[in-house]
């Protein structure tokens, strides 16, 4: 007899009290796979849908870190194998110190301990790299390649181990620079079921976007490090957050960014890139934006259609009722997107049109917007001096 939603997410709150929410992690529930009685649901679905609210999301922040006296690095007790048995992990752990990688650079120490004293609940950190090029130190969470343990599993302890340690002491232990920046991170195997996880629905944005855990993957020899999904996302996220709190022309103040909210289209969790608001207007935005330099066609841009619970996406805001909503691109001049409209303005303008979907062109520099097709009037402002006379009027 499997559990229902409400039942796996009366243990999710449970373990997520300020008390117990340092080892949220390492709970059983964590750990099931299968769906829930009542809804069909995975239960590792259910968990990570709930954890992407914005307000229970907050509560993992609560993490404490553990104040560690003695040194972080120090010598590690040879570990006895068993040439006839398969490696544990730590084993796999100690043969890769010294080894780099692509992505996570140097491993330079591996079995870190947490702990200030032996009452301290905490694990040790698998592996711990440093990429000399990047300034980027990482915290690994290393899975064999048989591991049947859940990605959120695996996430949540990165993330977990993260918050615990000491990153000023951490840095200063290993010598490192101090504006080292530290990311936590997962390493598995390729074909994995941590791998095959990570692109089964939402678990790219839970892992990279709402954890903030890095994703790296390993050959099936575990040479080398052959996939990293950690980059575009965190590249994509400092762009976003740039914007934030400016305001643009046609489109107004942008007032958030990577909003995870459910496609009523899909009924999945989907990404909003920006949220602007224009308040003489009363208009709210839904941006897809496309950063500088994007090669994506417009017509890719397009295809995302995503319909959202507008009084909902209102009041979670507080925005007056009365908002109206609109979906748009927000691309750069130049860029692939705006070339393409361009090049073919009657076709996109019919089709953008009917999709009631608008575009919105940034200048070089990205400090306003100066082109804008309103698919609400049919009409295309290659001067958006016209539509400031028209607003002022």
């Amino acid at each position: 007899m499997g559990y229902t939603a409400d039942e796996i997410l009366e243990k999710v709150e449970e373990h997520l009290e300020p008390e117990n929410v340092a080892q949220f992690y390492a709970q059983d529930f964590v750990n099931y796979r299968g769906t829930t009685s009542d809804t069909g649901q995975k239960y590792t679905d259910v968990i990570a849908s709930h954890l992407f609210l914005p307000h229970i999301s907050k509560m993992l922040e609560q993490i404490q870190t553990i104040d560690r006296k003695s040194p972080y690095h120090g010598n590690r007790p040879m570990i006895e194998s068993d040439p006839d048995a398969l490696p544990t992990e730590e084993h796999i752990a100690r043969s890769m110190k010294g080894k780099t990688y692509d992505y996570i650079g140097k491993i330079i120490d591996y079995q870190t301990p947490l702990k200030d004293k032996q009452s301290d609940k905490a694990g040790k950190i698998d592996l711990l790299s440093y990429n000399e090029e990047t300034k980027c130190a990482y915290i690994l969470e290393l899975k064999r390649a048989d591991s049947k343990e859940t990605l959120l599993r695996c996430a949540l302890e990165a993330y977990t181990y993260r918050r615990m340690v000491n990153e000023k002491k951490l840095l200063n232990d290993f010598d490192l620079p101090a504006d080292t920046e530290l990311f936590a991170a997962v390493l598995v195997y390729h074909d994995s079921q941590q791998y095959k996880d990570f692109y089964d629905g939402d678990w790219r944005d839970f892992t990279c976007l709402i954890l903030k855990v890095d994703f790296f993957v390993l050959d099936k020899d575990g040479m080398s490090v052959v996939e990293a999904a950690q980059r575009v996302a965190r590249i994509e996220e400092q762009a976003a957050l740039g914007m934030m709190g400016k305001t643009y022309t046609c489109i107004g103040k942008i007032i958030d960014y990577h909003v995870l909210i459910q496609n009523e289209l899909t009924n999945k969790l989907r990404k909003i890139d920006l949220l602007s608001y224009d308040e003489a207007s009363k208009c709210l935005y839904i941006l897809k934006y496309n950063k500088r330099n994007d090669k994506t066609p417009l017509i890719d841009c397009l295809i995302d259609e995503i319909r959202v619970n507008d009084k909902k996406l209102l009041n979670d805001y507080n925005l007056p009722a009365d908002t109206e909503l609109f979906t748009g691109v927000l691309v750069y001049h130049g860029s692939q997107a705006h070339q393409d409209f361009c090049n073919n303005k009657t076709y996109y303008m019919d089709l953008m049109g009917k999709m009631k979907k608008d575009l919105l062109v940034l200048d070089k520099d990205g400090t306003d917007v100066v082109e804008a097709f309103l698919s609400w009037d049919g009409v295309f402002l290659d001067s958006l001096s016209k539509h400031n006379e028209q607003q002022n009027k």
